[in-house]
């Protein structure tokens, strides 16, 4: 087996990135050893590692003051002392920021299973979960990785709201229009009727957001004050922006419903506000409601609508090593990139190039101001 490689970020600033050897991953019987071959990169990524309290870091411990932020792509079975899977196998699910990662499936079924390992009691279990999968072509499992666990939340999102019939909003009001999540969330809200739905966003980004055709109207921030938005208003905040809050707060008044703080792609700190909705208590609700085959095969049907519309306008760059990586790190991080671009990296050049660089702490600021 090739050398197993961490790849750290110092808490909590996120500002330097080490590339470090870890320790050969033994296994005992029950478990499996699973080698990470690629992960999607997103803001999404950043909303768990800003996330207050900390949980997110305690997936896949480091030693302070590093951590691994936790991401989602596939991952390949090399090694199994588990006789009900094989190595070969293709999974689906969360991961660290590593080439490898050794895992105790329980709860073994032709779908998937789940994670037991100690440090990992207690975490809901979306993130515990892995999906046995057949290989794809690129381009779709690029998709996947990179759209699939934000629809998950898109997909529970619009399902809270329309099960409260919208807090009695004629306008469902959604700042960072531009993120993924948000743009699924908008594109359910359309697909099932309902209210007028407004998509705020910065100014450059405007253009694109009317062109994915999610949104029944697109703003940029600067048009807050002039807007004018039918019936009462929901304002479900993806950016967790409080200025940006304080200011939708002010124009609407007591039009305003209620406020949701979904995400936080603008939180510049770990003291971002807490989250009002938790996709997987949402997912574990409706799992329980409906059963989870019938959930599966729901949330199944409406991401594949959603993947294909959003392949006309989603744009996956592949960070084949360290070098790459760093570079979309550093663009996530700083806030530069273009919406319909996200980022798939492979770990496979990560440990070829651990060979030829020193494993020194390396920092992320100036990288340049282009994320290519």
């Amino acid at each position: 087996m090739n050398e197993s490689i961490d790849i750290l970020v110092e808490r909590p600033s996120l500002r330097r990135i080490a590339l470090r050897p870890a320790s050969e991953p033994s296994l005992r019987d029950g478990q499996l050893l699973l080698s990470v071959d690629q992960f999607a990169w997103t803001s999404n990524n950043l909303t768990y590692a800003r996330q207050p309290g900390g949980e997110f870091w305690t997936l896949f411990p480091a030693e302070e003051p590093w951590g691994r932020i936790p991401v989602w792509g596939f991952a390949d079975v090399v090694a199994s002392r588990v006789p009900a899977i094989a190595p070969g196998e293709r999974v689906f699910g969360f991961l660290p920021m590593s080439t490898h990662l050794r895992v105790e499936p329980v709860r073994i079924s032709e779908r998937g299973f789940f994670d037991a390992a100690a440090h990992r009691a207690g975490v809901f279990p979306l993130y515990n979960a892995y999906a046995r999968v057949k290989r794809m072509p690129a381009r779709r499992e690029d998709v996947e990785a990179v759209l699939r666990p934000l629809f998950a939340t898109s997909f529970v999102l619009e399902d809270f709201l329309r099960s409260h019939a919208f807090f009695g909003a004629g306008t469902v009001l959604v700042s960072s229009a531009s993120s993924k999540t948000a743009l699924g969330t908008a594109f359910r809200l359309r697909e099932g009727g309902g209210p007028f739905v407004c998509g705020l966003t910065a100014e450059p980004h405007r253009a694109f957001v009317r062109g994915t055709g999610c949104f029944d109207a697109v703003h940029a921030y600067a048009a807050l004050a002039s807007l004018d938005l039918p019936g009462r208003v929901l304002f479900v905040d993806f950016a967790g922006d409080e200025a940006l809050s304080r200011a939708v707060q002010e124009r609407l008044g007591s039009r305003r419903v209620r406020t949701l703080r979904v995400g936080a792609t603008h939180a510049v700190s770990k003291d971002a506000p807490l989250l009002d909705f938790f996709g997987p208590a949402r997912m574990r609700e409706l799992r329980r409601a409906w059963g989870a085959d019938a959930f599966r095969e729901r949330l199944e049907a409406a991401a594949v609508r959603f993947e294909s519309v959003a392949a006309r306008w989603l744009q996956v760059e592949r960070c084949d090593g360290m070098a790459p990586f760093q570079r979309a790190y550093a663009c996530v991080l700083e806030g530069r990139l273009e919406p319909s671009r996200a980022f798939v990296v492979r770990l496979a050049d990560a440990q070829a190039a651990s060979a030829a660089e020193e494993h020194a702490v390396q920092s992320l600021l100036g990288l340049g101001a282009t994320c290519s």
